[in-house]
Formats: C-alpha cells, sequence, structure tokens
C-alpha cells in the first residue's frame, strides 16, 4: 500500500505554475503574434501609396517595410508584456484570494488525497480526481475542471520516492479510478 504524506506550503510561484498549466497555450501564442504582426505589417505596407513617395526604389521600399515591421512589433509586444504583466497581478491577487492551504500536510494513499492545516481540511478519493498532469517543478491533481490540488515537486526527497509516486498515479489512473474529462 502505497502513501506520501509530506507537510508543503504552496507559494504564488507553485499557483502561476498551475495556472501556466492550466492554459497550456505556450509558445503557439508566441508563433502567432509573430504571424500576426508580419501580417499587420504587410497589410500597411500594401496600404502606402507609393506614388507620393520621394524615393521609390527597391531599398527604400525594403527599407520602409522593415521600418514599419519594427514599429508595429513594438507595439504589439507591448500590449503583449502589458497584458502579462496584468496576468501575473492577477494571478498573484488569486493566489491571496483563493489558496486555503498555503501551509499543509498532504497524504496520498489508495483512498484518495487529504489535505489540511489548522483551519481547513479537505478529502478526495480517487473516484473524485478528474485529471492528474505533471510539468518539471509540480503534479497538479484535479478535483474539478479547473482546481487542483498542487504538490511541488521540491518535497519529494529522492528520485526513488519520485518513482513511486509516479508509478502509483498511474496506477490509479489505469484503474480507470480517475476520470479524464479531456
Amino acid at each position: 500500500m502505497f502513501e506520501l504524506k509530506k507537510r508543503i506550503s504552496v507559494t504564488a510561484k507553485d499557483y502561476a505554475g498551475f495556472n501556466k498549466n492550466y492554459r497550456s497555450q505556450g509558445k503557439i501564442i508566441l508563433i502567432l503574434i509573430w504571424i500576426f504582426i508580419l501580417l499587420v505589417s504587410v497589410l500597411f505596407y500594401s496600404v502606402v501609396d507609393r506614388s507620393t513617395l520621394k524615393y521609390n526604389s527597391i531599398p527604400f521600399m525594403i527599407f520602409l517595410f522593415v521600418f514599419m515591421f519594427g514599429i508595429i512589433s513594438v507595439v504589439i509586444w507591448g500590449v503583449f508584456f502589458l497584458l502579462k504583466l496584468i496576468r501575473i497581478t492577477f494571478d498573484n491577487w488569486l493566489y491571496k484570494r483563493n489558496v486555503k492551504f498555503k501551509n499543509a500536510e498532504i497524504t496520498i494513499n489508495n483512498t484518495g488525497i487529504k489535505i489540511e492545516n489548522e483551519k481547513n481540511s479537505f478529502h478526495v478519493g480517487w473516484n473524485q480526481i478528474c485529471k492528474i498532469s505533471e510539468d518539471k517543478k509540480r503534479f497538479y491533481l484535479y478535483h474539478s475542471k479547473n482546481a487542483a490540488f498542487i504538490l511541488p515537486k521540491r518535497y519529494i526527497e529522492s528520485s526513488e520516492e519520485l518513482f513511486y509516486l509516479r508509478e502509483f498515479l498511474e496506477e490509479m489512473r489505469k484503474r480507470e479510478i480517475v476520470a479524464d474529462y479531456n
């Protein structure tokens, strides 16, 4: 019988990692932004009335396109990073508001997951876990579509313990106790 019992503290970084994992858009957005910038630059370039330009040579047209591409890139990336800053601020606000188990003891065993601290206690059976995912630094054990237990890997003391935890979670998936909603 497997049992993992740890004293953990979920940090704002862990919560932001959960939000990033939950959103899981990543690198595709960056590629789409560059494509959008290129399309907008081509659109602006094609709208320019070339007959009124003092210099109508090919090198000048290339310079004009690169200049417009640079200006549009700065504006769009500025907006992107401003939105990212707003999202980080929002994530920190959500963390302060929503994370009830900042310092808690988590127990994972055959009956389910139990997390408790001096103010709260929460137990979920494996039949209530709808998804299990993992990134480089954390495990996410979803008990609803947008809420999860966060288990930071920094509390896993050895690679052997990590191996047994992964094996146990995989066994729970194979038993179809965990209902994956994807």
